[in-house]
């Protein structure tokens, strides 16, 4: 069962904004946690991604957008963001 992220655990005052997507975050040792209010999702979970090595799947609304098992994923860049193979994820993280 996914915890509710509290908006006061949150770090962006738009988290105290109603409205945006829905973003939810397990990680390999079975823990999830659901975001609600996220604003700008892509950006959400590219920073997710390239701040936790632990992760098993994010959905953006229900929707799988990342997976281990090979899912293509979201990834930020200094300048932009861009979709990855998973397989390309895997490799970054591991470096």
């Amino acid at each position: 069962m996914a915890k509710y992220v509290a908006p006061q655990f949150r770090t962006h005052p738009w988290s105290f904004t109603p409205g945006g997507a829905e973003v939810v975050v397990t990680l390999d040792d079975g823990r999830t946690f659901k975001y609600d209010r996220v604003k700008d999702p892509e950006k959400y979970i590219a920073e997710v991604m390239l701040n936790n090595k632990n992760l098993e799947s994010i959905k953006l609304d229900g929707r799988v957008m990342w997976a281990k098992n090979g899912v293509v994923c979201a990834a930020q860049t200094v300048k932009k963001r861009v979709l990855i193979p998973i397989s390309e994820y895997n490799k970054r993280m591991a470096a």
